[in-house]
């Protein structure tokens, strides 16, 4: 039987976060070999590294999920996060999922994402962001070996559908797991057509999937939303399902954000670094200077 607490809370928030060192940051292209259904592939991404001796923490980070043409674009977006958690002296590391940016893993000519599990009335998201989970868990195993990464001390903040891949990730763990911060956390907003309160296939599917990933976690997770995004109205039934299934789980909605919300480029650090502190202090690991 699992003994762990289960956070049932809805806070809505804005704080400022404490005065930290902020570290000087170095920046390079690194490529991490993993291993897919027996398949090797190359994955691209950017590590950011502080200036500091000795092992450190990490934080590996994980995009989201569009279409073709923006697959082509990859993830530079969660680059000033990456740099955010270096100045708090984290190693962190953005990296392009298979199909994205320069990573390989297009599936033959049609160039469908690895992820991609059914149409708008069939999508399987629970399958789908096990897919996601099964690129970071890998990617995670690699780095842990760097001699300037502490093994013990690893966290996996994703958006949007890598958010929910990350919460998909605390079902069977990664290495040195301590924790999973979720921003925007979803799937299928394409087929929601912004009709967030209605499309019952929608939020039940959505909701399955937190539930199932639960069942088996041991590992703490925030979830971050936007008061306008429009996935927000459902997320407290996200959450519910996750906590409902046995799961360690905070939500936070964050103020207002610029356009719709969803827009992890365009939240404010002040908004979101604050609760995201909090929760890493409280896993054992540094805050953020923001």
């Amino acid at each position: 039987m699992k003994h762990y607490p289960v956070f049932i809370g809805l806070i809505i928030l804005a704080a400022t976060a404490p005065a930290l060192a902020d570290f000087e940051v170095r920046e390079q292209a690194r490529s991490v070999q993993v291993r897919i259904d027996w398949q090797s592939y190359e994955l691209q991404g950017r590590l950011f590294r502080p200036e500091v001796d000795g092992r450190r923490p990490m934080v590996v980070l994980a995009h989201g999920t569009c279409g073709g043409r923006c697959r082509r674009r990859g993830d530079g977006y969660m680059h000033p996060v990456a740099r955010l958690f270096a100045r708090s002296g984290y190693v962190a590391y953005a990296f392009n999922r298979l199909g994205y940016g320069g990573s390989e893993g297009y599936l033959g000519e049609s160039h469908r994402s690895h992820e991609s599990h059914g149409g708008c009335n069939t999508q399987d998201y629970e399958t789908a962001s096990r897919l996601v989970a099964q690129q970071i868990r890998p990617v995670v195993t690699e780095l842990v070996k760097a001699p300037f990464v502490d093994p013990a001390r690893v966290v996996v903040m994703g958006h949007s559908g890598g958010g929910l891949g990350a919460i998909a990730l605390t079902e069977k763990g990664a290495p040195g797991l301590r924790g999973v911060i979720s921003a925007a956390g979803a799937r299928g907003g394409a087929c929601a057509k912004g009709e967030y309160l209605g499309g019952h296939f929608y939020n039940e599917n959505m909701k399955a999937a937190y539930q199932a990933y639960a069942r088996s976690s041991t590992t703490p997770v925030l979830m971050l939303f936007a008061e306008n995004d429009p996935r927000t109205a459902r997320a407290e039934s996200w959450r519910g399902a996750y906590a409902g299934a046995g799961g360690s789980v905070e939500l936070v909605v964050l103020p207002r954000q610029p356009r719709s919300g969803h827009n992890i480029r365009r939240w404010d650090p002040a908004d979101w670094a604050p609760p995201a502190s909090r929760f890493l202090e409280g896993l054992g690991l540094p805050a953020l200077q923001d």
